[in-house]
């Protein structure tokens, strides 16, 4: 249910992003913001920065839509106290992936939900220790086209690189659309959503996770 709006829209042009929104039991329309991403202010947490661009997103699809409710989503990579976008070639998506092999970084997400009367935000942070991966591997990675809409340069569910050793913290966050704090927003915005079981496949994310609990009691 929807608080006196028409319709919830995501807006992102993520395929990630539009195929788990789909495991909400909430009609969703996907129309992506056309907004900059600009880069961190000076002193700016990655918290903040996600939040930040998640809720340009939204507010910039919301402007078109007014009577709507949007949600808006961005993810980074940080490592090292620097944070990492999306590679915008070859060569800065081999030397990311290179600086990251066999090390721990944090990937966040921010969240933003915009309703006709409304405004929430959260991020979430998860911790990853990469493996120690081959340089042939990082080669044929990038030749492949993988890297270039992903922070940090990698799927953490790509099949066949599977860059990640260890996981610690939501998993679903370093996909890029942490579903449990996306349902836990939605719900602070007034929307009624829950979880559809068959869509999506939670022990990937800990046992603590509301998404392996009563979704019914999430808040």
């Amino acid at each position: 249910m929807l608080p006196k709006s028409k319709r919830l829209i995501l807006a992102s042009g993520s395929p990630r992003r539009s195929e788990l929104i789909q495991s909400l039991d909430i009609s969703v329309d996907v129309i992506p913001s056309d907004t900059e991403e600009p880069l961190p202010k000076a002193g700016e947490s990655a918290g903040k920065y996600v939040v930040r661009l998640a809720l340009m997103k939204a507010m910039n699809v919301a402007a078109k839509y007014p009577e709507d409710s949007v949600i808006g989503a961005d993810t980074v990579v940080v490592f090292r106290g620097r944070v990492i976008g999306k590679p915008k070639n070859e060569g800065e998506a081999t030397r990311i992936l290179e600086s990251l092999r066999g090390t721990a970084h944090s990937v966040v997400t921010g969240i933003a939900v915009v309703t006709p009367h409304t405004m929430e935000t959260s991020w979430l942070s998860t911790s990853i220790i990469m493996r120690d991966y081959l340089d042939s591997e990082i080669a044929s990675y990038v030749e492949s086209g993988e890297p270039f809409d992903k922070a940090g340069g990698y799927a953490v569910q790509d099949p066949e690189f599977h860059p990640a050793k260890v996981v610690e913290g939501c998993y679903l966050n370093v996909v890029g659309f942490p579903l449990c704090e996306v349902m836990t927003v939605l719900r602070r915005s007034g929307i009624a959503v829950s979880i559809k079981y068959d869509r999506i496949t939670p022990t990937l994310c800990p046992g603590s996770c509301p998404l392996n609990l009563d979704i019914p009691n999430l808040t």
